[in-house]
């Protein structure tokens, strides 16, 4: 078989990089992908429980916080369950409007700062200006590699859920492309390098919509919503209990696509004690932060060892140290088969 791209110099970069990109493949397998999808699943679980009292336990209202968070968290439930078609498709949607107009009825919800804001105003590019600082650049790029794999595993669970199959190498190339070109415009507009946006996943796992033309219409919305500060103020005025009760259910949902993915995979004895030290590492590590069990290392160690990215590099390190089976080998050669002209 003839190779799509060759490395040499008369190969334009933008055609090299699919080959760069190859070699994670082969290296990232499918069990490997269900253990970066379980693992954001269940570190994100934090946030929203965070989220569902309002990122305040001591606070008096605490149990108010908590009873609207599982009051929308079932009903988000229900509507994923029980209801049929749109109403279905809906269902995220329609249980953040019921916990809104709940909150406002409530008394929870402050308009004040509506009425501060503009009603049209322009985005202005690079308004704190530029500059380069190695340090800094070094370590967004280490932590990227991390952002790399999530938007693997993000990917995976997407496919898996939406077509019951395993994501092409072309279409976790383009996934990784996009998040690139997200940061580089994102930045040029003030914003933070971008990542793969887990939640959506769980929006796509429970609506079962993965049209990416819904979604470049969603993007068009937001996008707009940039030039109308009044209205995306009232959104980032949905009360935290409403979204900490949606958000329960879609990590939950994305924790279940992981091990839909891991047993998606070749489970051989290898590649379970690869998902157990990658989830105890990872997922655990995340935990023991939260706990303050590990605050006596650097924020920079447990930043790469723990959670996400720490899942992921102790799958990638034992992926290379454990010794592989004929079968494993097999299995491997199968799910990372290179780009090539048929």
């Amino acid at each position: 078989m003839k190779m799509k791209y060759e490395i040499n110099d008369k190969v334009p970069i933008a055609k090299a990089i699919p080959l760069a990109l190859q070699h994670v493949f082969t290296i990232f397998t499918g069990t490997m992908a269900g253990s970066v999808v379980l693992s954001v699943g269940m570190c994100l679980l934090t946030t929203a429980y965070g989220k569902m009292v309002n990122y305040a336990p001591d606070d008096p209202d605490v149990k108010k916080y908590f009873v609207i968070a599982i009051v929308i968290a079932v009903l988000t439930l229900v509507l994923d369950s029980f209801a049929k078609g749109f109403i279905q498709s809906l269902s995220v949607l329609i249980a953040m409007i019921v916990g809104y107009i709940l909150c406002i009825a409530l008394g929870m919800v402050d308009f004040s700062s509506v009425g501060t804001a503009a009603m049209f105003s322009l985005p202005t590019p690079m308004h704190f200006g530029m500059s380069f600082n190695v340090g800094a650049i070094v370590t967004v790029c280490i932590v990227h590699i991390a952002t790399i794999m999530e938007n693997i595993g993000d990917t995976t669970s997407i496919v898996t859920t939406a077509e019951d199959r395993l994501p092409t190498q072309e279409e976790l190339v383009k996934t990784i492309r996009g998040d690139a070109l997200g940061s580089i415009f994102g930045a040029f507009y003030n914003g933070l390098p971008v990542c793969s946006a887990t939640q959506n996943a769980g929006v796509i796992a429970m609506s079962g919509v993965a049209s990416r033309y819904v979604t470049a219409l969603g993007s068009v919305i937001f996008g707009l919503l940039a030039f109308f500060p009044k209205f995306s103020q009232i959104l980032a005025l949905l009360p935290s209990p409403v979204l900490g009760g949606v958000l329960l259910v879609m990590f939950g949902t994305i924790t279940s696509s992981g091990i839909r993915v891991i047993g998606m995979g070749n489970l051989t004895k290898r590649n379970m004690t690869i998902v157990a030290m990658a989830i105890a590492v990872g997922s655990g590590g995340n935990f023991a932060v939260e706990a303050g069990y590990l605050s006596f290392l650097p924020s920079t160690i447990t930043t790469l060892c723990t959670g996400i990215s720490g899942t992921a590099l102790t799958a990638l390190i034992l992926n290379f140290v454990l010794p592989k089976t004929e079968e494993d080998r097999k299995w491997e050669a199968e799910y990372a088969a290179p780009l090539v002209e048929k």
